[in-house]
């Protein structure tokens, strides 16, 4: 399995080109929500999960031979980044290209000074905060044992502080679990001593690791944004990132991209420069059981 996928168009980020740091589902959490599917390993200890000179040479690879203009290479994947012990030097070597960069933290490491240390160089961080109640966080993110609400509350606030970058919070929304004004309202006192640019909303959307739980529609989605806004707290559109760039289909791409997560049918316009001769290899791929789709998404078989 190679670390980088895609570029994938992300609602968020634009295209993105995602770096996966783990050969299987490695995390700190267990979400409900998850994409990748349930954590097979949960932890806290840092280690080089991937080996680093395969990663460098994937990314120094790309970027110095793919003209491609992407918007953000994105660190993301099968498991928390912050977890990945040389993630700085990885952002180093990412820092020499004409690219910026992102990181998507479930937030857990961020009480961690040297953790702190390492990722100030991203130019986006965008922090999962769903909630700031200890029962309905364990809930949402079946944590590893020893991680403390509290002490991710006061990590983020501190980082958001020092960190000089677009720091964008994203909260996601679990119906019946965190979706009430009641349930948001230590949120919105917490969000406002944050140093932070906007936050997203997000909800579930893919098939989820833990299928008893949903998202909330669009609806909902614009009911809750307007409450936070009514509160003082700014949020970003998320189909704000568009871009117009796209990319040629082959299969290699299309499976690392599903070994890391789904990819609905109706993004494969956004994603390929020519959608008629995606969808040829992608019906090969479901002819051989290579892949298979369920409810609108392409999935490993």
């Amino acid at each position: 399995m190679r670390s980088l996928f895609g570029p994938v168009y992300s609602r968020r980020l634009g295209l993105s080109l995602g770096v996966n740091l783990f050969k299987e589902n490695i995390c700190s959490y267990d979400c409900v929500y998850c994409e990748c599917g349930r954590t097979k390993v949960l932890t806290t200890k840092r280690d080089e999960y991937f080996e680093l000179n395969d990663v460098l040479f994937e990314i120094k690879q790309y970027l110095s031979e793919n003209c491609l203009k992407i918007d953000h290479i994105t660190f993301s994947g099968r498991g928390e980044p912050t977890l990945y012990l040389y993630i700085e030097k990885l952002l180093e070597e990412i820092k020499r290209f004409p690219v910026a960069s992102a990181l998507l933290t479930n937030s857990s490491l961020l009480n961690d000074k040297e953790v702190r240390k390492s990722i100030l160089g991203f130019d986006v961080i965008m922090p999962t905060i769903s909630t700031v109640d200890q029962n309905q966080f364990n809930t949402i993110h079946r944590p590893a044992k020893g991680i403390r609400l509290f002490d991710i509350l006061e990590g983020v606030k501190v980082f958001s502080k020092m960190y000089r970058g677009l720091f964008i919070p994203e909260i996601m929304i679990i119906k019946d679990v965190n979706d009430s004004e009641k349930s948001l309202a230590g949120l919105i006192e917490y969000i406002k001593e944050l140093d932070y640019k906007g936050c997203h909303l997000n909800t579930i959307v893919r098939p989820a690791a833990y299928s008893d739980y949903k998202g909330i529609n669009k609806e909902e989605i614009n009911r809750i944004k307007n409450f936070l806004e009514k509160n003082d707290i700014r949020c970003i559109d998320a189909d704000s990132a568009i871009s117009k760039a796209k990319i040629g289909y082959s299969d290699e791409r299309l499976i690392n991209t599903l070994l890391v997560r789904p990819v609905h049918e109706s993004d494969i316009k956004s994603i390929f420069k020519d959608p008629q001769i995606a969808i040829v290899g992608i019906n090969k791929l479901l002819d051989n059981h290579s892949i298979n789709k369920e409810k609108g998404f392409f999935k490993i078989s």
